[in-house]
């Protein structure tokens, strides 16, 4: 005579063993995404050298227009970032933030550490 074959309870553990390996990974997943937020806030706030902008504008506008509205607030372009409408900026000017918000940026932050062998003033770069 044949043993029965018991089956029902193995085939339900091996269906629910997916699900908990995936969810064995949440807390880590989120412990990672905290800490990469933490390193990103950490890294756009930090001070940086002085004079030097992270400036946001509208994606699409025109090299030229940028360009142009960075001069007439008093400042220079140094780079192009590789997001569109992030442009890296110059100014010895200490209201260029607020004359690059009233010219249309989205945004001014203070550059987040020195991103250039660049200087604002005449002696060079510190």
């Amino acid at each position: 005579m044949m043993a029965p074959r018991i089956t029902a309870m193995t085939d339900k553990a091996a269906q629910a063993r997916p699900r908990d390996g995936v969810l064995a990974f949440l807390p880590a997943l989120a412990l990672a995404l905290a800490g990469l937020a933490a390193l990103s806030g950490h890294a756009l706030m930090r001070g940086g050298a002085s004079g030097q902008y992270l400036v946001l504008t509208r994606p699409g506008l025109p090299d030229a227009m940028v360009i142009d509205m960075v001069y007439r607030a008093g400042g220079g372009v140094m780079a192009f970032g590789w997001l569109p409408g992030a442009v890296l900026t110059l100014s010895d000017q200490p209201d260029f933030p607020d004359r690059m918000r009233r010219a249309g940026a989205w945004g001014v932050l203070a550059a987040p550490g020195n991103l250039g062998c660049a200087a604002t003033a005449r002696g060079g770069a510190a």
